[in-house]
């Protein structure tokens, strides 16, 4: 299946049912071992190095091996030699090196309460990684949370980008001109009437645009704010155009198969497990809004 947006593989068959989908998904994670503490050092969610005040994120990035064409054996020595030439010169590129610096608040898991998820509109949010990483791929990127984490956000965003505040932007077409940073909280949403919920969360800074892809990154976690969650995703899409990107670290099966029968209940979306895209425990869904 594919649209203008997102391209799932031939043959995606949609998750229909959320017990059978749990089932096959942890099937898997229990058969896969899992060294939790590895060389890469993961140590899973919440984990920060508190000696840091700020930490070096790397991207490597490496341009996809092209096919060499066929050559004729009857080609001149010359060409040969060209040929040669222009391949060992692709082989030899050098990765393309990314780096994000990230400020983090040492003590938020001492004192500060309350959930610190995000829900994201062509947007991540959190520390603000996604954001910085991914605001080239997109023309307008809008990352949200809750108000005390907003001035980390704001923090990481004008760390990496020079000129960027939340009222003064780079010139527009520069580096982090298209980013923005907004509140929404989830509670704050459910907790309004229906009609008054599309004037509290962000809209796209251009004139009557939608939302086309949301992201939900490590989002699901505690039980309590399912509910608000997927109210929210609800709320912010549009039918036959916004995609969400859900992407789930396999903790706790009672809350993951909570959310996923809540958001099929809705009976408005589409879901797709997109294989191959991560390495378990983490799995991603593709899901479309449909009227």
């Amino acid at each position: 299946m594919s649209s203008t947006l997102l391209k799932l593989p031939d043959g995606t068959e949609p998750v229909t049912n959320a017990d059978e989908e749990i089932f096959l998904v942890y099937t898997a994670l229990n058969q896969k071992p899992l060294d939790l503490a590895g060389p890469d050092g993961f140590y899973g969610l919440g984990h920060v190095d508190s000696r840091k005040d700020t930490l070096s994120i790397q991207f490597e990035l490496t341009a996809p091996s092209q096919p060499t064409p066929p050559t004729s054996r009857f080609k001149s020595a010359s060409r040969s030699r060209k040929g040669k030439s222009a391949r060992q010169t692709r082989s030899e590129e050098t990765p393309h090196v990314i780096e994000i610096e990230l400020a983090q608040d040492k003590t938020a898991l001492r004192s500060r309460k309350g959930d610190t998820g995000s829900v994201l509109w062509r947007a991540s949010a959190g520390t603000g990684l996604l954001s910085i990483a991914l605001s080239a791929c997109a023309k307008s990127y809008t990352a949200t949370d809750i108000a005390p984490l907003l001035p980390l956000l704001r923090k990481n965003v004008a760390l990496n980008f020079a000129g960027w505040t939340q009222n003064t932007k780079p010139p527009e077409g520069s580096p982090g001109s298209n980013i923005s940073v907004e509140e929404l909280d989830w509670e704050t949403l459910l907790s309004l009437p229906p009609t008054g919920r599309s004037r509290y969360y962000p809209k796209p800074p251009e004139p009557n645009a939608k939302w086309d892809l949301v992201l939900i990154v490590d989002c699901i976690y505690h039980p309590s704010l399912l509910p608000a969650l997927v109210e929210t995703i609800e709320t912010v899409s549009t039918a036959g155009k916004t995609w969400a990107l859900v992407i789930v670290e396999l903790r706790q099966e009672d809350v993951v198969r909570e959310f996923l029968e809540r958001w099929l209940n809705k009976g408005t979306w589409r879901l797709f497990r997109v294989d191959g895209l991560l390495d378990l425990p983490y799995v991603a869904w593709a899901c479309q809004k449909h009227a």
